[in-house]
């Protein structure tokens, strides 16, 4: 015997599980259908270890991004209003449309928008 004179593990219900990861019972059965997490079957019952449930959350842990001093600025390339750009990216500076393009674009855009 052990656990506290058990002779099984402790196990959830799919409904103590759900109550124990605070979701709802159909979104536990999609997970479980998803391989998202483990169960034990035992005939046509589904149980739940503890481990598999904390195995479900650790692989759900996301870890916030590490930044540095440089990664706070945006892209050298495209600028911002703290930071502007070294150069502008390429066929955007002024003057580089052919003024027939940038018209008939402008002309189907007022069309586009009647």
């Amino acid at each position: 015997m052990t656990e506290k004179g058990r002779v099984l593990p402790q196990r959830f219900t799919e409904a103590e599980a759900a109550a124990e990861i605070g979701i709802s019972r159909g979104s536990l059965r999609n997970l479980r259908r998803e391989e998202k997490i483990g169960y034990v079957k035992i005939l046509n019952k589904i149980y739940y270890l503890p481990e598999q449930i904390k195995e479900y959350f650790h692989n759900q842990r996301v870890e916030p991004c590490q930044t540095t001093a440089e990664s706070r600025d945006t892209s050298k390339d495209t600028g911002s209003n703290r930071s502007p750009a070294g150069r502008p990216a390429s066929g955007t500076a002024h003057g580089m449309i052919d003024p027939a393009v940038r018209s008939a674009a402008s002309q189907l855009a007022r069309e586009t928008f009647r």
